[in-house]
């Protein structure tokens, strides 16, 4: 029942309080007036690329009693009732956040506005740039400015223009007339959520009473391409104080001209050209020259492969480093594909491959440009080996001479290189070679075989034996005789063939001899050699003549004698001399 009174008393005091006139005032009565909360709140970071992370810190004051309540408005659409909350901020945009509290006594919100900018990664800020048209000219002189900047990240909201006479402007593309001489400086700042940017142009506007002469400027569409290539050009040029050009005069770099405002030419050869314009008014000429302005590329041409390696032969495994040596054409080569012959592929320009096994290996480079494609192929190009070993062997290994042999290289390792030595002088560097023996015998054969990794060799000692057919021929010189004699005025002789009949008897055997020619003056008993003959060949049972042509013999008148000797030998087999043949006597020469 207390507790359900005492308001009741507390208020019966109060009331009696406001009826008491202020004189009377107790002395115990009291004044509580009540203050609501105040919002106030800071956040951090305030920019930055998204996702943007902000921690928000409330710092609002209660009041007279305390905060019961907190509500965040991010200004994404996001809320939340946290006392000092963090937010992400996903999307790039500027945004307003505000934050209300309230207690007992009311309730209170603070908004800033823009307060959050967040931007994309690598967010760019804008770029100020513009241009004025005239830039010169007679007071009072009416400039249209452009803007040309470009934006950034985010687009421009804001120009602010200063004309360098006091005038000012917030258009994007104002005019402004500057009615004093002088040389003005004119500055343009552009502003984005991501930044601002300012473009300063000093004595960018010339105000005179001087006539101000054009300038030329100008542009072409397209600047490259394929021959014959049509550029279409368009004037640019700004009259100065002028009211209107009087000539235009256009050189376009291979020799053609034209008049025209704005021509069109076309370039029929491969090149870089520079372009030339120059306009004239009443105020004066201006010149403008665009240097390598116009490339003109001649008809695509697909490139052309081509490679070579090194090493390309040694033993296994063999590393190779192959390099590219194709020409691109028209465009410059983006794909390189090799082939190694062995399995192995590789689409580096210039590669290095080893191949593991002994054996000969095509390679095939193909190359891709955006104006085709070609392939070079090289048919067993690496031939990585291993060290020969020589064998060989030959038939038959007896026989009678002449004998002939054929032998045959039976050497492993693939060998490139064959060096023979049949044991009677005779060489080869055929593989399978053929050899025919003359002479009786027995040969000790040998075969050196090589490649690039190296050589090996192998002597067979006594594999050839050659029998004589006539082991005990007996021959015979007859029939000694002279022909095609030539006579000098005196009747001596300075020219004649001496010939004479070679026999040899045996049982089907032929034998190789040659002939030495002797001669003694009449009267003299010494012989002297003369003149012998080349080896020639003699059939059992035949007469076999051979003649040589007697000459340059000093004046005198001589007996002769023909030795008859085995090739190769020194003991003389059979003689013939003027006591047997009338003919090898007393026969008189001159030179």
């Amino acid at each position: 029942m207390y507790l359900r009174r005492a308001p009741v008393a507390l208020l019966a005091l109060t009331a009696l309080a406001f009826l008491l006139p202020s004189g009377c005032a107790t002395k115990n009565s009291v004044t509580n007036p009540r203050v609501g909360p105040a919002a106030s709140f800071s956040a951090t970071p305030l920019t930055g690329d998204r996702p943007l992370d902000v921690s928000f810190v409330n710092s609002s004051t209660a009041g007279s009693s305390q905060i019961t309540a907190v509500h965040w408005d991010f200004g994404d659409g996001t809320i939340s009732s946290a006392m000092s909350p963090g937010h992400s901020y996903a999307a790039a945009g500027t945004y307003t956040v505000s934050l209300t509290v309230t207690s007992a006594d009311g309730s209170n919100t603070q908004t800033r506005a823009d307060y959050i900018v967040v931007t994309e990664a690598g967010a760019l800020p804008p770029n100020a740039i513009f241009s004025g048209t005239p830039t010169a000219g007679h007071a009072p002189l009416t400039v249209t400015f452009t803007d040309a900047s470009t934006q950034g990240s985010a687009p421009i909201t804001a120009w602010a223009w200063t004309f360098g006479d006091g005038g000012t402007s917030t258009l994007q593309n104002p005019s402004h007339t500057y009615t004093s001489n002088g040389s003005y400086t004119v500055s343009l700042a552009v502003t984005t959520s991501v930044g601002t940017d300012t473009e300063t142009k000093p004595g960018y506007i010339d105000v005179t009473s001087v006539p101000v002469p054009p300038t030329a400027q100008f542009s072409g569409t397209p600047r490259e391409g394929v021959m014959p290539l049509t550029v279409q050009f368009t004037d640019q040029s700004s009259l100065g104080s002028a009211t209107t050009f009087t000539s235009h005069s256009w050189t376009f770099g291979d020799g053609g001209t034209s008049t025209a405002t704005n021509p069109s030419h076309i370039y029929l050869l491969a090149g870089t050209y520079n372009v030339t314009l120059t306009v004239t008014t009443a105020d004066g000429s201006n010149s403008a020259t665009q240097t390598g302005y116009i490339t003109v590329h001649p008809t695509p041409v697909a490139p052309t492969a081509n490679f070579s390696g090194t090493p390309t032969a040694g033993p296994s495994p063999l590393p190779v480093q192959f390099s590219d040596l194709s020409i691109a054409g028209t465009s410059p080569i983006t794909a390189w594909s090799w082939t190694f012959g062995d399995g192995g592929t590789s689409s580096v320009q210039s590669p290095s491959h080893t191949y593991a096994s002994p054996g000969s290996y095509t390679v095939s480079l193909q190359v891709t440009t955006a104006d085709g494609q070609n392939t070079k192929t090289r048919t067993a190009y690496i031939q990585p080996c291993q060290t020969p070993v020589a064998n060989f062997s030959g038939t038959p290994t007896t026989g009678v001479a002449p004998l002939s042999v054929s032998f045959t290289d039976q050497t492993t390792g693939n060998p490139t290189t064959w060096s023979w030595r049949f044991g009677d002088g005779g060489t080869s560097t055929t593989r399978n070679p053929s050899h025919v023996y003359s002479t009786p015998g027995t040969y000790t054969v040998s075969l050196r075989a090589g490649n690039a990794c190296g050589s090996d060799s192998v002597a067979k000692a006594l594999y050839i034996t050659v029998a004589d057919a006539c082991p005990n021929p007996v021959y015979s010189v007859t029939a000694a005789s002279w022909s095609n004699k030539t006579l000098a005025t005196d009747g001596y002789i300075t020219r004649a063939r001496l010939t004479w009949n070679t026999m040899v008897l045996g049982i089907g055997c032929t034998k190789s001899v040659f002939a030495k020619i002797y001669t003694r003056p009449l009267g003299d008993s010494t012989w002297t050699l003369l003149t012998s003959s080349p080896c020639y060949t003699v059939s059992v049972g035949k007469n076999n003549p051979y003649s040589l042509f007697i000459q340059s013999v000093p004046k005198n008148c001589y007996d002769f004698r023909i030795d008859v000797l085995e090739c190769g030998g020194t003991e003389v087999k059979a003689s013939r001399g003027p006591a047997d043949d009338t003919d090898l006597a007393n026969q008189c020469f001159e030179p």
